[in-house]
C-alpha cells in the first residue's frame, strides 16, 4: 500500500487544530489523537465512520469491509472480529501503529509548559506487532482479516509526575501525536508473515541472531519467534547451548 505523506500531515494538523490539549484535557487524550488521526488517513469520508453494525460499532465501514483502529491490546477485538467475520460475513481490517522514532516532551503539572522535544534513542520494528496479533492469526491466515501496520514518526508527550528526583522514571503518558508516516505494511495472509523475517539471517538461527539483527528486546525476539514457529514459517531444528536454533521453511 502506498503511502501519502501529505495528506497524513493535513490529517494530524487537522486533528491537533480541532484538538483543545490544554494541562486540563491533555490526560483524557490517551490514544484518541492517534486513533482520529489514523480513522481519517484511512477514510476522509465521515458519514463512514462509527458505523452501527449488530451490537457493535465500527470505526469505519465501507463496501461490507470492517475497518478498526487499535494502537494496543488487539486480542480485545476478537469478539468484534468474530461477530463481525462469521456472523456478519464481512471482510476486516485492522490498522495498528508501529512508532518508527519519536521525540519525548515533558509537560510541567504544575504550568502546563512544555520542554523543547528531545529525540528517544528507542526505534520501533514491525516484529513488534506479533506480540499483538498472535491472538489474531487463525483470521489472518484464513485471510478473513487483514492486518495494516502503519509505521510511523511520533511525539510523545508525558507528564512530570514520576517518583525519581527529575519527576520522570514512572512518569504517565499524555499521547501520542504523529508527525510522519513512514510506510505501511499488510499482513493479509500467511505468506505475508515472512515480511517479519530479516533478510541476513543465517540459515540457522537463535532467538539470540533474531534479537541482534532487528535490534529489539529479548522478549519481542523470542515472542515473535513462537508466533513465527506457531504460524510455519519457521521450524525449531535443535539447540545451541540454552537457546533453540531455528530456520526458515520455504513458502
Amino acid at each position: 500500500m502506498e503511502v501519502d505523506k501529505k495528506y497524513f500531515k493535513e490529517c494530524c494538523v487537522k486533528c491537533s487544530d480541532n484538538t483543545n490539549s490544554t494541562i486540563n484535557t491533555i490526560g483524557t487524550l490517551k490514544e484518541k489523537m492517534q486513533h482520529s488521526i489514523l480513522k481519517d488517513y484511512f477514510q476522509p469520508n465521515k458519514a463512514k465512520h462509527e458505523i452501527k453494525l449488530g451490537k457493535y460499532i465500527a470505526d469505519i465501514f465501507d463496501n461490507n469491509i470492517v475497518t478498526e483502529i487499535q494502537t494496543k491490546n488487539i486480542y480485545k477485538l476478537l469478539p468484534k472480529i468474530d461477530y463481525y467475520v462469521k456472523h456478519c460475513g464481512y471482510k476486516v481490517n485492522i490498522v495498528y501503529p508501529i512508532i518508527n522514532t519519536k521525540r519525548v516532551i515533558w509537560i510541567d503539572m504544575d504550568t502546563g509548559e512544555c520542554t523543547p522535544p528531545r529525540k528517544s534513542p528507542k526505534k520501533g520494528n514491525i516484529l513488534e506487532a506479533l506480540k499483538e496479533i498472535k491472538s489474531i492469526s487463525n483470521f489472518i491466515i484464513n485471510e478473513d482479516v487483514n492486518l495494516i501496520l502503519v509505521v510511523m514518526d511520533a511525539d510523545e508527550y508525558k507528564f512530570l509526575n514520576g517518583w525519581s528526583h527529575d519527576k520522570k522514571r514512572g512518569a504517565d503518558k499524555a499521547f501520542i501525536y504523529p508527525i510522519d508516516i513512514i510506510k505501511i505494511v499488510e499482513i493479509c495472509c500467511k505468506k505475508d508473515y515472512y515480511t517479519f523475517i530479516p533478510d541476513n539471517l543465517p540459515t540457522n538461527f537463535t532467538s539470540k541472531d533474531l534479537k541482534k539483527l532487528s535490534n529489539v528486546s529479548t522478549k519481542i525476539s523470542q515472542v515473535a519467534l513462537k508466533v513465527l514457529n506457531d504460524t510455519g514459517i519457521v521450524e525449531r531444528v535443535g539447540k545451541k547451548g540454552r537457546y533453540y536454533l531455528y530456520k526458515v521453511l520455504s513458502t
